[in-house]
């Protein structure tokens, strides 16, 4: 996936996109957990109608994620400590910026 290979070295990245197949999201979430040390996501859909995702770490507690993003943007869903998926409303800017205060 192009996108993934132009995001910015750090420790905490997402990704926002309009489509992607659920396989697709993924195959994102895991090349990009594999390539960056901290927190991921994936996110799919847009500011209007709101954002499906695959969020995570191989080396952190992903259920802290969930915790924080359910604070800060009222995500819903659920997962382990590897990967949690879920749907967000909030917008691209807002999903951004809270990946960028991690």
């Amino acid at each position: 996936m192009q996108q993934i290979r132009q995001l910015p070295e750090g420790e905490n990245v997402c990704l926002c996109v309009e489509e992607l197949s659920p396989d697709g999201m993924k195959t994102g979430f895991n090349t990009m957990a594999e390539h960056f040390p901290g927190y991921v996501g994936i996110f799919v859909g847009n500011d209007e109608a709101g954002y499906r995702y695959y969020a995570g770490s191989i080396a952190k507690d992903s259920r802290e994620l969930a915790k924080l993003f359910r604070e800060k943007l009222g995500a819903k869903g659920g997962g382990n400590a590897d990967m949690i998926q879920g749907k967000v409303n909030g917008t691209k800017a807002q999903i951004e910026e809270f990946f960028a205060g991690l």
